[in-house]
């Protein structure tokens, strides 16, 4: 059998969300267990080996609370006084196809309960153990497992559960696994799989990508070849002739799964776990009001702690797609009658001229962060004609950039492409880190851009709720001369794109350029 492998992740966060709720100034260190590794060739778990590794993975995740540096002294007290941590399990989906179980069954939810039941046990008998070496935690006798003179209770006064002598206040949890899983090789979480096979775009070069289980099954039962594979990858599923119908059974994708089934297996694993889960309940594009509310409902009545739903082509870009999902959501929202390039011959778009005496323009300055940014609009009878965008020094890769996104705009305005248009591909594009908070948020370059030009040029524009309220009531002074332009454009000194960790952080220093993020030079 092959050797038994486990992936821990550690987070200290306090923004789980719906799925995963932490207490103010609570943390929690979350490790998940790679199931699919756990299957033997006789289509058994190894439960020794499954044992082991909890044991092993509880013991870790409680030494990082001890080893953590905390960045708030009350963050530091609360953890070691509950000790709290998320010991979950991922590759859900792979233990399934190798067992030969489909997802939407409820041998799959016998076997989700029966696994996790394990998991839950096992780690709190070796909570157990290492209370007896270390000591329960120090709000154990005020907490559900402590003893019957203090422990906390139900309303009607009853116990909420037995007495356990634990190390940890909660040890189990299955939290999103999106990065790990995918370094792993395994699938995320408890969902289904996505997809069996999908098209990778890389380097201008279009490239297969199938579940490596499903091209061994098939060539081992005598079924595969490469025409039906890149089917597959093109529709977005395998309810194809030549795939076995036992096999299309097994190999349920996220959207063969219906949403009863996906809140069925939530619940399942909710059963024995501590703390919540995070699970994402994906609905098809067609999918309706009420369906969703039967989704909510269920969840209610399955206590559920939270429940996440997603309706596929409900964003413009979304995370994962296949040929089928990626054309759904391309194709839905078309009206009835649409002109193609066939039908009719489309004149090219030819740029308004700049007219010669020059055009006023106002000025908005406002901080990315990369640095604070001035952007310069000029103006044609009222409306947006240029775009100008100055940050950094001339001549550096920030600056750069911005210049050419001023550039492309500016021959979008001049073709007579509106400027909401314009702006809103801009908007919400997101960097490494972002400058300032709430609605003033601005997450990078271009999402300053496009915010300024929503917030000045584009009535009843609202960010987050906050309505702009001034529209074209520009609060910046009209400025009508280059003069007065230049003028306007201090110098803002920012970092070079650092080619090693891609942060803004390469200073011109003593003869020197080196990257002060993560210390690269070219001297």
């Amino acid at each position: 059998m092959a050797e038994m492998t486990m992936l821990l992740s550690y987070e200290s966060d306090n923004s789980r969300g719906g799925e995963q709720p932490l207490l103010a100034y609570d943390v929690c260190n979350l490790g998940s267990i790679n199931l699919g590794k756990f299957v033997t060739e006789e289509r058994i778990i190894a439960w020794e080996q499954l044992r082991k590794v909890v044991h092993e993975s509880t013991r870790f995740l409680d030494n990082v609370i001890d080893a953590n540096h905390y960045p708030l002294p009350q963050i530091n007290e609360l953890s070691k006084r509950i000790r709290r941590i998320g010991l979950g399990v991922m590759g859900w989906a792979d233990m399934l196809v190798r067992m030969g179980v489909a997802y939407n069954s409820f041998e799959a939810l016998d076997l989700a309960r029966t696994v996790m039941q394990f998991v839950d046990e096992e780690s709190k008998v070796a909570s157990e153990q290492l209370a007896a070496e270390r000591g329960v935690f120090l709000e154990w006798e005020r907490s559900i497992w402590g003893p019957d003179a203090t422990c906390a209770r139900h309303v009607d006064g009853s116990r909420i559960r037995p007495e356990r002598r634990l190390r940890n206040c909660n040890v189990t949890t299955v939290a999103p696994t999106g990065t790990i899983s995918m370094i792993a090789g395994c699938s995320s979480g408890i969902e289904p799989l996505f997809a069996v096979a999908f098209w990778r775009y890389q380097a201008e070069t279009r490239m297969l990508d199938i579940n490596e289980d499903f091209v061994a099954q098939a060539k081992r039962e005598g079924w595969y070849n490469e025409e039906l594979m890149e089917l597959i990858a093109d529709t977005g599923h395998i309810h194809h002739p030549g795939v076995p119908a036992a096999v299309q059974r097994t190999w349920a994708t996220a959207h063969d799964v219906s949403p009863e089934w996906h809140v069925r297996m939530q619940a399942a694993f909710q059963d024995f776990t501590d703390s919540a889960i995070s699970k994402t309940i994906n609905f098809p594009y067609e999918a309706t009001l009420d369906q969703v509310r039967e989704a909510y409902e269920l969840a209610y009545s399955l206590d559920c702690k939270g429940i996440t739903v997603y309706r596929d082509g409900s964003r413009n870009n979304q995370v994962l797609s296949t040929g089928s999902t990626s054309k759904t959501a391309e194709v839905a929202p078309q009206p009835a009658a649409v002109t193609t390039l066939a039908t009719k011959t489309v004149e090219p778009l030819r740029p308004r001229v700049v007219p010669a005496d020059g055009l006023p323009s106002h000025s908005y300055p406002v901080l990315t962060p990369l640095g604070k940014m001035r952007l310069f609009v000029t103006e044609l009878d009222g409306e947006p004609f240029e775009v100008f965008a100055v940050i950094g020094r001339a001549g550096s890769d920030v600056m750069a950039f911005t210049e050419a996104i001023g550039r492309l705009l500016s021959l979008g305005l001049r073709c007579g492409i509106p400027v909401k248009s314009l702006a809103e591909q801009l908007r919400g594009i997101g960097g490494s880190r972002s400058a300032g908070f709430g609605p003033d948020r601005v997450r990078s370059i271009p999402d300053a851009i496009g915010k300024l030009l929503l917030e000045h040029y584009v009535p009843g524009y609202t960010d987050n709720g906050h309505s702009n309220g001034h529209s074209k009531d520009h609060s910046q002074a009209l400025i009508s001369t280059y003069r007065e332009l230049a003028a306007e454009s201090e110098l803002i000194v920012s970092g070079e794109i650092c080619p090693e960790c891609q942060n803004a952080a390469i200073i011109n220093e003593e003869g020197c350029r080196k990257c002060y993020t993560c210390g690269y030079t070219e001297c």
